[in-house]
C-alpha cells in the first residue's frame, strides 16, 4: 500500500485490532472505491490489520455493520451512507452518495456540532493527505479537541469514545474538562435524536 505511506508515517502501526470476517470482506469488496482509486484500500487495510485503531484511537477503521444503522438516524446522513471510520470523540467518516456531486464521496460528520464536511472521492488521497497531518485534523476534523482528547485520555477503547457530558445539544459546554469516555453506540443513538 505504497499510495498511503504518509498515513503510516503519521499514525504508525495500529494500536488495537479486531479481525475482519471473510463474509464482511466479501460484502464490502469494491464498495469503497473512489473515482480515481486503483485498489480497494479500505478492504486491503481490513485484510491486513482488521478493524483497527490508529494514533491511540484518533482514527479508527470500523465495521460498517456496527455503525450504519445508528449513523443513518442522524438527519444529516442519508439512508444509504456507509460508515468506514470514526474518531476518538465518535465523529464519523462516511462513504455517501451526494446528488450535487453525482457520485459517492467521503463525508465527515461531527456528531457533537453536526458539522458535515464533504471531503474527497478518493480513499488514497483521503488517507494519505486528509487524515495524515495535524494541520488537516485541526482545520477540518475538530482536531483541537480530537488531539487533546487522545493526549488526555490515552488509547481509546474500541467500543468507547470521549464525549461531552452533557451533550452540546443539551446545553453542555464545549470544554475538554466536560468530556468523559462512554460507550459509543448508545451515545450515538442519543445524539442522533437531539437537534
Amino acid at each position: 500500500m505504497e499510495k498511503i505511506s504518509e498515513f503510516f508515517e503519521y499514525f504508525g502501526e495500529p494500536n488495537l485490532t479486531t479481525a475482519v470476517s471473510n463474509d464482511t470482506l466479501e460484502k464490502y469488496s469494491q464498495v469503497f472505491m473512489g473515482r480515481d482509486d486503483t485498489e480497494d484500500i479500505i478492504v486491503k487495510l481490513w485484510e491486513k490489520y482488521g478493524f483497527a485503531s490508529f494514533g491511540n484511537g484518533l482514527f479508527w477503521l470500523v465495521n460498517p455493520d456496527e455503525y450504519n444503522d445508528v449513523a443513518r438516524q442522524f438527519k444529516e446522513v442519508s439512508h444509504k451512507a456507509i460508515v468506514f471510520g470514526r474518531t476518538a470523540t465518535g465523529s464519523l467518516f462516511l462513504w455517501e452518495w451526494i446528488d450535487v456531486v453525482g457520485r459517492p464521496v467521503i463525508v465527515y460528520l461531527n456528531v457533537h456540532t453536526r458539522e458535515r464536511i464533504i471531503k474527497s472521492d478518493e480513499f488514497a488521497f483521503f488517507l494519505d493527505d486528509d487524515v495524515s497531518t495535524n494541520y488537516m485534523w485541526k482545520k477540518q476534523f475538530y482536531g483541537e479537541v480530537e488531539l487533546a482528547v487522545v493526549d488526555k485520555f490515552g488509547p481509546i477503547a474500541h467500543d468507547e469514545a470521549v464525549v461531552y457530558v452533557p451533550a452540546l445539544a443539551l446545553g453542555g459546554d464545549e470544554k475538554l474538562g466536560n468530556m468523559e469516555a462512554l460507550k459509543l453506540i448508545p451515545h450515538l443513538m442519543i445524539l442522533s435524536q437531539l437537534d
